[in-house]
């Protein structure tokens, strides 16, 4: 039997010596070339740089994540974190949905309600009568609360003082 071995394994010197007609991989010691070390060094404090920025917004996340896990244990997973954002990002998403439908049958509603009041002033108008103006109460059907609602005059021209 051949040892196979990839040109890709890192650490892996391809030049060995045969034993036994077999060629073997030599590892490589950790006692490299200084520039080497400094390359390692410097990938180490890179890799460490984004573990703690990983960290420092997995635990920002965590603290605006409604909903802990039961038990209040400190060393929540990242997994449950992540998960518990992916649920509470789609719950935002499906009341947004909600309120926008709400929030446009409402804007249609009130379309309505002002074309119906355009419509009643003109007749109003075209009537011959004299709108009034003045406090009204309104009461709602459906909640039986009153309102005391003021209703002003139309822009007129204005007033000026006595003796002028």
């Amino acid at each position: 039997p051949v040892a196979m071995v990839s040109a890709m394994s890192p650490g892996l010197d391809l030049d060995a010596s045969p034993v036994g007609g077999v060629l073997t991989p030599m590892k490589r010691g950790r006692s490299g070339s200084p520039r080497e070390s400094k390359r390692r060094a410097i990938h180490n404090e890179v890799e460490r740089r984004r573990r703690d920025k990983i960290n420092f917004w997995m635990n920002r996340l965590k603290d605006i994540v409604p909903n802990p896990p039961m038990g209040g244990g400190t060393n929540t997973s990242k997994g449950h974190v992540l998960g518990k954002a992916v649920t509470h990002i789609t719950e935002l998403k499906e009341e947004i949905a909600s309120l926008r439908k709400r929030s446009d049958a409402e804007h249609s509603q009130l379309l309505q309600c002002a074309s119906q009041h355009t419509l009643l002033r003109q007749q109003i108008l075209d009537s011959g009568m004299k709108p009034t103006f003045g406090l009204f109460k309104i009461s709602t059907p459906t909640s039986g609360s009153t309102a005391t609602v003021p209703v002003s005059a139309p822009p007129s021209e204005p007033k000026l003082p006595e003796g002028m």
